[in-house]
Order: structure tokens, then sequence, then C-alpha cells
């Protein structure tokens, strides 16, 4: 069955920078894979990820499973220097894994 891609590498963030961020939960973008849906939204490394389809993004692992279980249009919400920003996705769908995405979680 075909899965979502988004083509991102992540990582967990620690309690402290989530706590100078003023945020309760989210997740890192370690690298974002050239071409991929990530890149063409905007999304950059170093981006926090606090929702995918208004659902929180507690960790790289409940990240991937609301990518891969989504349709082909799709909304992130993430912090960017202090300010939260929402940016449209038009989700890739492919049978292949994020090839080059590598850390705690790889968004496929």
């Amino acid at each position: 069955m075909p899965r979502a891609r988004l083509g991102v590498a992540l990582a967990p963030i620690s309690q402290a920078d989530l706590d100078a961020a003023g945020l309760e939960y989210g997740v890192r973008i370690q690298r974002v894979l050239p071409g991929s849906v990530a890149e063409q939204a905007g999304l950059q490394a170093g981006d926090v990820v606090t929702a995918f389809d208004d659902r929180p993004a507690y960790s790289p692992e409940r990240l991937q499973h609301l990518v891969n279980a989504a349709q082909a249009k799709a909304t992130v919400a993430l912090t960017r220097d202090g300010e939260g920003l929402k940016f449209p996705l038009d989700l890739a769908t492919t049978g292949e894994t994020a090839a080059g995405c590598r850390g705690s979680g790889a968004v496929r």
C-alpha cells in the first residue's frame, strides 16, 4: 500500500529546548531531502513540528504515523525562530522508504 512521503529526518527535542521555546511538545527537523515534499513546502532544518493535520506531534514516531496515515493534502504546523507557522502540503505517495533519512525517525 502506498504511503505518504514527507522527506525529512527527525529528532526528538529536549524538554529544556521545549521550555525555552514555550512549547509543550514538538519534533525537530534535522534535515530536509532535496526535491522532497517538505522542501517544496518550505520546511527547513531546525524547524520544530508541533502538529500534522491539527494532530499533535509528540514524538518522531507519532509524526511518522500521522504522515503515513495522511491523504494527499495535509497541513503541518511548526515553530521557526519563535514564530508559529502553518504550511500546506501536497504529499507524494510511494511504496519506498525515505532514502537517505537518518536520525530518530525518518518520515516517509
